[in-house]
């Protein structure tokens, strides 16, 4: 509340021949502030929305916190798929509730943009692919012979990338560990050196392994479902569903068939509970994506590649956000102030919806 923050929006446009031109869209906008509480700023919906701006041509911006619209039991999760005792009373296979948001009531630092679908559209093709990035400045230093023949210390900063993300949840199970560093610093377009971890997930044998006595028989090898739905997008055209395949090219991206009509009313599940504009189709904010790649490990795809589908129940316990969604831009829910009390973790979680295997 005492320093106003403010930001600038490029665009970078990469024309046929590969040279990217970049355009200054808006200059000094501000952010909203953090919700530090109710008696410092008794009105913080007004300052919200004074942070939302109108760009040119159609866009929208937003910079500021925002509550954390992940939903997750990253505990359970992390602490071995911690489902069984001493784990989660009545929680099952994940599939009936009785989870626990580990990030509700958290808040996150978000950019949020609203760009018109024109803007986006490929000239050849109606799928685009989607990822973020993190960099961060890495000093180098070089020992140079001057004029005089002294020798001195040349120091040159680059910036260096430290993390990316496309799909929820690849650095954490499938890439495995010793690899995770050299693939956060890696471009998608070298994804195909890392294929083999898709095809062979570590996490379905885990599940097996930690659960003997629930009979999971989750295949571990020759996962071309897996590495097809997360590497390379999916033709499900023929099922009544979308088309966001982008070929033979192997990249961690969260893809989106543009033309895919908007859904009146979303199934959390997206696309294999039968809705056309859900993950892996883009990522909606109400998509279940850790119960739907947990699924999608589990088998329920493996049918489309010739395998047996398996319509594992699998999940987190968690089914949706602590708080609504917002109806308008930016639709992520607004800041949790820091003076009210948390409330307790655990909280009535509704059971997930019954979903079969594709095909």
């Amino acid at each position: 509340m005492l320093v106003k923050q403010f930001y600038s929006v490029f665009r970078d446009a990469r024309n046929a021949a590969g040279k990217v031109t970049t355009t200054r869209i808006a200059r000094n906008r501000v952010t909203a502030p953090n919700n530090s509480g109710p008696k410092s700023i008794p009105n913080y919906a007004t300052f919200r929305q004074q942070a939302i701006h109108s760009l040119p041509g159609g866009l929208k911006s937003f910079a500021g916190q925002a509550d954390d619209p992940f939903f997750a039991d990253i505990g359970m999760i992390f602490d071995l798929v911690n489902l069984d005792k001493p784990g989660r009373a009545n929680i099952g296979t994940g599939n009936v509730g009785n989870g626990v948001d580990s990030l509700a009531r958290y808040n996150v630092s978000t950019i949020a943009l609203q760009v018109p679908i024109s803007d986006l559209k490929p000239k050849n093709g109606d799928v685009i692919g989607v990822y973020a990035s993190t960099e961060r400045p890495v000093k180098s230093f070089t020992a140079v012979r001057r004029a005089n023949g002294n020798v001195g210390v040349k120091t040159t900063t680059a910036w260096k990338q430290v993390s990316r993300l496309g799909n929820p949840l690849i650095n954490e199970v499938v890439i495995p560990r010793f690899l995770k560093d050299k693939w956060n610093a890696s471009d998608p377009s070298g994804d195909k050196q890392f294929r083999t971890y898709y095809r062979t997930p570590f996490v379905a044998a885990a599940l097996n392994a930690l659960f003997p006595t629930l009979g999971l028989n989750i295949p571990e090898k020759d996962r071309a479902d897996v590495a097809t739905g997360l590497l390379n997008g999916l033709d499900l055209i023929s099922l009544g569903l979308a088309n966001n395949s982008t070929g033979k090219a192997s990249a961690d991206l969260l893809r989106l068939n543009v033309t895919t009509p908007v859904t009146a009313s979303p199934k959390p599940f997206g696309e294999i509970q039968g809705d056309a504009q859900g993950f892996p189709n883009g990522r909606r904010l109400v998509d279940d994506v850790v119960d739907i790649e947990l699924r999608v490990i589990g088998g329920n795809l493996f049918g489309l590649v010739g395998g047996k589908a398996n319509s594992l129940p699998l999940g987190d316990g968690v089914n949706q956000n602590d708080v609504a969604f917002e109806s308008t831009f930016p639709y992520i829910a607004p800041a949790n102030d820091g003076f009210s009390t948390t409330p307790p973790h655990y909280r009535l979680e509704p059971p997930a919806p019954a979903v079969g295997p594709l095909p």
